[in-house]
């Protein structure tokens, strides 16, 4: 599949039947997860889109949920290995369970779902998050300690650590 083919089926994917609705794209880019070896490398190959990020809402009365808007990422299961998707969940998990604030659950599990041209994908659904406004320095001050105090409960709670904290990966806008 071409990219612009891997995003629609994975957005199709998200939809689980009916269950999401008004699914798109929740940020403005993402790609595949490759390896910074992989994008030193020389040669023309360029791996398939694996983990896609996507803003819906709850369109299925039968989810019971705090949120109507929902954050899903889906994972193509023919190109990710359904060990590490379940591994991820489990911590993110562990974090809910040790009283890290991270966004609620909307499913209760990882769902297995086909897109419409057959391919796999593994879903998580979770609350949507809007990003916090950033306008003033105080603003600033106030979204650094509540990120370095949920670190810090995510490392001495819930014995994980985030490994990946840059930027894109926080909900904040100016």
């Amino acid at each position: 599949l071409s990219d612009h083919d891997a995003i629609q089926e994975a957005q199709a994917a998200a939809c689980l039947g009916g269950i999401f609705t008004n699914v798109e794209q929740a940020f403005k880019s993402f790609g595949a997860i490759t390896s910074s070896l992989a994008s030193h490398e020389t040669t023309s190959y360029k791996p398939p889109l694996a983990t896609f990020y996507f803003k819906g809402r709850v369109g299925s009365s039968d989810i019971t949920s705090m949120t109507t808007d929902v954050f899903l990422k889906v994972w193509n299961e023919d190109v990710v290995g359904v060990q590490a998707v379940e591994a991820e969940w489990t911590r993110y998990q562990d974090a809910l369970d040790a009283g890290v604030p991270v966004a609620a659950p909307v499913l209760p599990e990882i769902v297995r779902t086909t897109g419409p041209s057959g391919y796999n994908h593994l879903v998580i659904a979770v609350e949507y998050i809007d990003e916090d406004p950033i306008q003033s320095m105080s603003d600033v001050v106030r979204f650094s300690e509540s990120l370095i105090q949920n670190v810090i409960q995510m490392h001495d709670e819930a014995n994980l650590l985030h490994c990946d904290l840059k930027p894109s990966n926080l909900r904040w806008r100016n």
